[in-house]
């Protein structure tokens, strides 16, 4: 079974991390426009339990620059967030203290051969 534990312990957490990212976003991807992998970063380990908290994370992120679409996952405590310009993502990688609450990460793009490789493993049992 594809699982992204399975994706980690084979590939490690870069395509793990790229991955989430791409699922997260699928839904909306088709609406954004440009390059996203280059004006993205992945929130993890956020605090999403109330509705009004989503608010509290665009504003912590507005501070960085101006932000086009946020993809969450309420039961994975994620978050793929959106710049409208690549120039904000190292901001909020280096101030990213200010943040309330995540440890955020840039995303990674996917090596397209890694996924058929895992496809084409015997670990894959799908």
């Amino acid at each position: 079974m594809v699982t992204l534990e399975n994706l980690r312990r084979i590939y490690g957490h870069v395509v793990e991390r790229a991955t989430l990212a791409r699922d997260l976003l699928a839904p909306a991807a088709g609406q954004l426009s440009g390059n996203l992998h280059s004006r993205c970063i992945l929130a993890q380990q956020l605090d999403l339990s109330f509705p009004e908290k989503d608010d509290d994370l665009r504003a912590d992120l507005e501070k960085f620059g101006a932000i086009e679409a946020i993809a969450l996952c309420r039961h994975l405590f994620m978050a793929v967030i959106v710049f409208r310009d690549e120039a904000s993502v190292p901001v909020a990688f280096r101030r990213q203290e200010e943040i309330s609450s995540g440890l955020y990460s840039a995303v990674p793009a996917s090596p397209p051969c890694a996924l058929h490789e895992f496809y084409s493993s015997k670990q894959y049992q799908g």
